[in-house]
């Protein structure tokens, strides 16, 4: 089985490179998604945010606001460090057991991982794929979720810049113009990864 860690920036699109993957016959799995499930009240991960950013980022149902989180992580390095420190080995551990349970015929397994890099996850993938977008289109994606410009702005900031992510992945997909222009190279990478295999 092929073991591919697919990252980029935010607002990327690395969830739609995951359904063009998955439409083409890939396992995928999201890393975004495991934190949420790693955060869910009762969990031990939900405790130890909890407890290193208070009751304040709790919504009325005893869940955590990812807004109200998301204003105080993204504000400042040290916020953001403790958070990843709660929450990046049990999503890691998620990843790997998910991973290890795919079935023999899997031929090619994604991860998406934002911080791949950031998190010091780089190593053990048959390949690293980034999706690049310009910041322009990152910022019209963000703004379109109801991010305000500052915030928008503080989520790019706040990651590795768009160069050096490229310059240490395997492969890197442009994500700046049609969805076919982008479905084009994820049918490439995949057949250079199969064929490699």
């Amino acid at each position: 089985m092929i073991r591919i860690a697919v990252t980029g920036g935010i607002a990327s699109g690395k969830s739609t490179v995951g359904t063009m993957l998955i439409a083409r016959g890939a396992a995928v799995c999201d890393a975004d998604q495991l934190a949420h499930a790693a955060m869910a009240g009762g969990s031990e991960v939900h405790r130890a945010v909890v407890g290193a950013f208070g009751e304040a980022i709790l919504g009325p149902d005893g869940e955590i606001d990812r807004a109200v989180l998301g204003r105080r992580v993204f504000a400042g390095e040290d916020a953001r460090r403790r958070l990843n420190r709660i929450v990046h080995p049990e999503v890691s551990r998620a990843w790997n057991a998910w991973l290890a349970a795919r079935p023999a015929d899997c031929r090619l397994a994604a991860v998406l991982v934002p911080l791949l890099f950031e998190g010091g996850f780089a190593v053990g993938w048959d390949g690293i794929v980034c999706i690049s977008a310009p910041r322009r289109i990152q910022m019209e994606r963000l703004r379109a979720c109801g991010l305000s410009a500052a915030d928008a702005e503080l989520r790019i900031a706040a990651q590795m810049g768009g160069c050096e992510r490229e310059r240490r992945s395997d492969y890197v997909l442009a994500n700046s113009g049609s969805k076919e222009l982008l479905r084009r190279q994820v049918e490439r990478m995949m057949r250079d990864m199969l064929e490699r295999a």
